[in-house]
């Protein structure tokens, strides 16, 4: 049987079949063979849908030229900017539990919003400022009392607007809490329970105000002394020292007097804690720290304990500031609520 011959598809010269080179010209024709052989066509279900979007912007984008592709279409020779990648953002908080009408209803009965008071108050006085500083001039000689009663209104006036603003943040503070709007958290606490937590903050004023008043009298007795040695025991430095001595009797007093004070009010209070992102209301007092020249420094879960503390500080004056430090015990089986409201301070999301 003669072997079946073909022909070169280079130089066209007859071969013999299944030759992998041409004798004649040195053509591949292994390769040649291997590129002309076409593969069957299996169709896929997806051959017979409808192309994508993605797919007929690629075929209109590929029948484009290249330049209209590469290059944007410039406007009044100006480039169009690529358009702003959209912000991520997230909607679920970190704890930002809801309440039922009946415990906001329930709350607000309870509690009432003194600061509102305060801040009309400060609005009374500031009128009252005004007044001392335009009516006088038309009815009082300066030299018979109408320049004092000027002075005072220009103390009083700027006063009591700062006064004001202060009580009018401190009122919206409170109010979002009672209303629901920005409250984390509310416990409730048995009468014995928060009993004991009233004695033992009174425990602890206590010592504060003892060791704050001992630092103050050991200074100021080093410091009479020094003034009796330096002026060799005079008459007049006796009285100096007799003063600051009266004065130190009017301190001992007043640090003694303020913790039963305020254990006083406490005791008069709800047995109830409110926590916001912008403060704690506990035993009839307001800890805000969102208005002037305070911050929130630390909120901490001691698990031991069940008890959560915040430290902020707050102003003294013009110059100075100091930190407080607010103890809040959570009641038993609401643990897991302290910790998320420590988890809430911790992160980043506090809007």
């Amino acid at each position: 049987m003669e072997n079946e011959k073909s022909c070169c598809p280079h130089c066209g010269k007859a071969l013999m079949a299944q030759m992998p080179l041409c004798p004649h010209c040195g053509f591949d024709l292994e390769n040649e063979q291997k590129s002309t052989q076409e593969e069957p066509f299996i169709p896929s279900p997806t051959t017979f849908l409808a192309p994508s979007p993605k797919d007929l912007s690629s075929d209109l984008t590929n029948d484009l030229p290249i330049e209209s592709v590469t290059q944007p279409k410039k406007i009044n020779n100006r480039t169009p900017l690529a358009p702003k990648k959209a912000k991520q953002t997230s909607n679920s908080e970190p704890f930002r539990p809801a309440f039922s009408d009946e415990l906001l209803e329930k709350i607000q009965n309870l509690v009432e919003n003194k600061q509102k008071k305060y801040k009309n108050y400060a609005l009374i006085f500031a009128f009252a400022g005004l007044l001392l500083v335009f009516l006088p001039p038309f009815w009082i000689e300066p030299m018979e009392g109408g320049g004092a009663l000027l002075l005072l209104g220009l103390l009083v006036f700027p006063t009591s607007i700062f006064v004001y603003f202060l009580y009018k943040k401190r009122s919206k503070v409170l109010g979002n809490m009672l209303t629901g709007e920005s409250l984390l958290a509310c416990f409730f606490y048995e009468k014995d329970s928060y009993q004991e937590q009233i004695e033992a903050r009174f425990q602890e004023n206590q010592n504060r105000n003892k060791i704050m008043f001992n630092f103050i009298f050991v200074i100021t007795l080093i410091v009479c002394i020094g003034l009796l040695l330096l002026s060799g025991f005079e008459t007049e430095m006796w009285l100096t020292v007799g003063f600051m001595m009266g004065f130190m009797i009017f301190l001992k007093l007043f640090s003694y007097a303020i913790p039963f004070l305020t254990r006083k009010k406490e005791r008069e209070s709800v047995g109830l804690v409110l926590i916001s992102k912008d403060g704690v209301w506990q035993a009839g007092y307001l800890h805000s720290w969102v208005h002037w020249r305070t911050r929130l420094k630390s909120v901490k879960w001691d698990k031991a304990k069940k008890e959560l503390s915040f430290r902020y500080s707050a102003p003294v004056n013009l110059y100075l500031t100091r930190e407080l430090l607010v103890r809040v015990e959570v009641p038993k089986g609401r643990e897991a609520e302290g910790e998320a409201v420590a988890a809430f301070f911790g992160s980043k999301k506090r809007n």
